[in-house]
């Protein structure tokens, strides 16, 4: 591949810029008369039989190589930008994937209602979530949370398509209070609702 790059951007326009530079320099030299006053007898394909001097030659095959050398570059270029665009989509795909399949374990802040002035001893609270698909309900750790009347339950398995379905907190003692949540909570997607405030 590198070969390849500099043989199209370096030798070939090199070689066609110097017979370029070839053909204009014999009309200012002497050497130049002699090759003008030949000609080459050029045969091609469909019946082509030219006869040209030499300057016209290398000029021709000299403008042929440049405009070639031109032509590649741009081709390679464009195939390159493509196939860059097509591993940039790759490793996109691959990223959101990997993020997808990711699972964590988050820690979610609880707050309790009625429990703000009240001794909360989150070893006497059993923790139950569900979320989204068909798994039922499973058991949550409980730890204190940062603020009094508050608990910290630890989500397990949780990924950016995770959603809460379901909470439950119970005292496992009398007066074996309960605390209940059902909606949809998405712990990776956060989202604020915002009040309108405007006149």
């Amino acid at each position: 591949m590198e070969t390849k790059f500099v043989l199209i951007n370096t030798v070939i326009p090199f070689v066609g810029v110097v017979l370029i530079l070839f053909c204009l320099l014999s009309y200012l030299f002497p050497f130049g008369e002699r090759l003008r006053g030949k000609t080459q007898r050029v045969k091609g394909p469909f019946g082509i039989d030219l006869e040209v001097s030499p300057v016209a030659l290398f000029f021709i095959v000299g403008g042929v190589l440049s405009l070639s050398s031109a032509y590649l570059h741009y081709h390679d270029a464009e195939k390159l930008l493509i196939e860059k665009e097509q591993e940039l989509l790759e490793l996109r795909e691959d990223y959101e994937s990997k993020l997808a399949s990711k699972q964590l374990d988050l820690e979610t802040f609880l707050r309790l209602p009625g429990a703000e002035t009240q001794s909360l001893d989150p070893n006497n609270l059993v923790s139950r979530y569900k979320k989204n698909g068909p798994e039922s309900p499973v058991e949550g750790t409980v730890t204190p949370g940062p603020q009094p009347g508050s608990v910290t339950i630890t989500l397990r398995g949780v990924t950016p398509e995770t959603s809460l379905r379901f909470v439950e907190l119970e005292e496992k003692t009398p007066p074996h209070r309960k605390w209940t949540y059902q909606g949809a909570y998405w712990p990776l997607q956060p989202t604020l609702d915002l009040k309108a405030t405007h006149p």
